[in-house]
């Protein structure tokens, strides 16, 4: 987004902490009404990413035609969901090592301030997506 010169929307009065299917319909609700329609949208989960869908097609909109919307968890549902649901993967099995090797790091070295960890991720395209001309 830096490089295209973009801004995201932030909504600082709204919680999104279930990451429900729910959550990203309202949550897509608020944003279209106060903002209008959005080149693209990434939420924080799959859940969230297909209640967005969903609030799109209610309205007459079609992903990615109108609007792409990209997820974060690569569920299983994401093959079979309408459209497709492009993803980003996460490594569960390292987050689990990663965070216990941190714990132990912690407990023995009590107050040390630890460093960041990253734990890299991959982007699974499928149909939820789509290039924009104007980019």
């Amino acid at each position: 987004m830096a490089e295209k010169e973009l801004d995201p929307i932030y909504l600082k009065d709204r919680s999104n902490e279930s990451y429900t299917f729910h959550e990203g319909y309202q949550t897509m609700k608020l944003l279209f009404e106060n903002y209008g329609l959005p080149d693209a949208v990434c939420t924080v989960s799959d859940l969230m990413a297909m209640g967005a869908i969903q609030y799109f097609q209610n309205h007459g909109y079609k992903v990615p035609d109108d609007v792409s919307i990209i997820g974060f968890d690569d569920l299983d549902i994401c093959e079979i969901c309408t459209p497709q649901l492009t993803t980003i993967r996460q490594n569960y099995e390292e987050i689990g090592v990663k965070a216990g090797d941190a714990l132990i790091d912690m407990l023995d070295n009590k107050g040390q301030k630890l460093d960041p960890i990253i734990i890299e991720t991959n982007i699974i395209v499928r149909d939820s997506c789509k290039k924009y001309k104007r980019f």
